[in-house]
């Protein structure tokens, strides 16, 4: 919990330094420097976050995960917070093939405009990381289970 508290205060931080009216040559710099860090810590954070949530992390994390996921999709630019977002999904871990990258994408995207509750969040999480505990992953994109699973969350 607190750690977590951390990275979404840093990246407030970091948000608020962009935006910060300073003296045209020491803005300028300021700011990209922000943007670039901003970017590089919400983007590795979503990457680890949906990782443990395909299996990786034990399953007693998934609600603190969706409460961070919720809170880092909704720093930053849209545009550079959905990049973020295809780029974890597009990673070897996400197994559930193209129309639940795609869901899940539009799941953060309900999330980042406060469509969609941490809890509700924490449950399609639950039920990503359930899907990710098969054995032979080969045949899992085109399963039932997978198919079933997005009929359930509305896709």
């Amino acid at each position: 919990m607190f750690t977590h508290q951390c990275i979404v205060f840093f990246l407030i931080f970091v948000n608020s330094l962009r935006q910060a009216k300073l003296l045209p040559s020491q803005n300028e710099s300021l700011q990209s420097f922000a943007s670039e860090a901003l970017s590089r810590t919400q983007g590795d954070a979503i990457n680890r976050l949906l990782m443990g949530c395909c299996g990786k992390y034990e399953y007693s994390t998934i609600g603190d995960a969706a409460e961070l996921l919720c809170a880092l999709v909704r720093i930053g630019p849209a545009a550079e917070t959905e990049a973020n977002v295809v780029a974890a999904l597009s990673q070897e871990y996400f197994l559930l093939g193209n129309p639940a990258k795609n869901a899940t994408l539009m799941i953060l995207n309900r999330c980042s405009q406060n469509l969609m509750s941490e809890a509700d969040l924490a449950i399609y999480l639950e039920g990503l990381w359930h899907l990710h505990q098969v054995e032979d992953t080969s045949a899992l994109p085109s399963s039932d289970s997978v198919a079933r699973f997005l009929r359930m969350h509305g896709f």
